[in-house]
């Protein structure tokens, strides 16, 4: 009897071994072939997949898989890895370019691209970039090239150059070359066919506030949208021009959403007060944490891995419509106050705030690492107090 239960044990456990085996085989790591799979998933409907990919894409049509690549590349930043997804789509309206983490985070979603794309990554300096080239046509006769770079850090993702490379009319032929990328500028030389002389040189050079390379002269860009406007053509092809040329494209009249003007947050909106340490963002995508990505400021502290994103909503909108957490409530005469409890991730420590007052509200995330936040709580609490709304 002895002997019969010593082998039921053996045969018990070689079982349960060989299932667990099996388990951890069917667990596929997560990587660039899983992510374009997901990706390919979600464009033809798969709510499983969508939901994995969470806040990626804005659009839902039916023609949104007639797609004609999907790219994903990948590129190491110092202990995370980061991917790039560029969907080129037949219709540009639904061209994208984004980039998440390991975990499927989303750190930057860009829905202005236009016709056939290409992305890879450059590092320069101490950035790191994703850039991404198009090339489309304006007035059906027109050929455009231009060029987006995203630096990309363990802060997050923003878009820091955008320029036109290359115009071609019948008339007229000129290129924008960049020849130099460094932390502080990006040089370029521009040549026209028209023109016998030397090529005439363009400096960008990054403007900290705006978080932005930008030239106080502007060649190239110019002379683009003088030659656009100079060629008095009726074009066959749907043009994206206005709001409702998007309406005409997109076929989806009734489910549209206008951008509502009065979310976009500026300096006259608010007051705080940081140190020189930190350094302010303007026109920064704030996607992390939220059911719907806002355009806001951030303000960052390399030094100590800080950052403090803000952004606007409507006086009738509330914190719960873009996060699932519980908010305890503060008032202070006519300015109420709400704010979460502290909550984790894996690496960070979180906290959100919402102010407001009859006419505004505004939302701010503090997001740091864990050991971070508790040593500089007294720092971080000492910039929220300082926090008004005007009204």
């Amino acid at each position: 009897m002895k002997h019969l239960l010593k082998i039921f044990f053996f045969l018990t456990i070689l079982i349960l071994s060989a299932c667990n085996k099996d388990i951890k085989q069917n667990i596929s790591p997560f990587n660039g072939s899983v992510l374009k799979t997901l990706v390919d998933q979600s464009l033809h409907g798969d709510s499983s997949s969508g939901d994995k990919l969470r806040g990626l894409f804005t659009f839902v049509a039916k023609d949104f898989s007639t797609y004609n690549n999907i790219f994903i590349d990948s590129i190491q930043v110092n202990k995370n890895k980061f991917y790039s997804i560029l969907v080129e789509n037949q219709n540009p309206l639904y061209n994208l370019f984004a980039i998440i983490d390991r975990n499927k985070k989303l750190y930057l979603k860009d829905e202005s691209l236009n016709g056939y794309l290409n992305s890879n990554w450059k590092k320069s300096g101490s950035k790191i970039f994703a850039v991404v080239d198009e090339s489309f046509r304006s007035k059906d006769v027109i050929m455009l090239d231009r060029i987006s770079y995203y630096s990309i850090d363990s802060l997050g993702v923003s878009l820091v150059f955008r320029q036109f490379t290359k115009i071609k009319t019948p008339q007229k032929e000129a290129d924008q070359i960049i020849v130099f990328v460094s932390d502080s500028s990006i040089h370029t030389e521009i040549f026209d066919s028209s023109a016998s002389s030397k090529p005439e040189k363009d400096i960008f050079r990054f403007n900290v506030s705006k978080n932005k390379y930008l030239s106080s002269k502007n060649k190239f860009d110019t002379l683009v949208v003088s030659e656009v406007n100079r060629l008095n053509i009726d074009a066959n092809e749907p043009q994206i021009v206005d709001y409702q040329s998007i309406r005409h494209l997109i076929d989806e009249t009734n489910n549209l959403v206008k951008v509502d003007s009065s979310t976009l947050i500026n300096d006259n909106d608010f007051e705080i007060k940081f140190d020189n340490q930190w350094k302010k963002l303007g026109g920064y995508t704030i996607a992390n944490l939220l059911k719907k990505e806002m355009k806001g400021f951030k303000f960052i502290n390399t030094k100590i891995g800080a950052g403090i994103s803000m952004f606007k909503i409507t006086p009738n909108d509330s914190l719960e419509g873009y996060f699932d957490k519980t908010l305890i409530i503060q008032t202070n005469g006519k300015k109420t106050q709400r704010e979460t409890e502290e909550f984790d991730d894996t690496k960070n420590r979180y906290k959100l705030f919402e102010y407001s007052c009859p006419a505004k509200k505004i939302i701010l995330i503090l997001e740091a690492p864990k050991a971070t936040y508790e040593n500089y709580r007294d720092i971080f609490n000492n910039i929220f107090k300082s926090f008004k709304v005007k009204c």
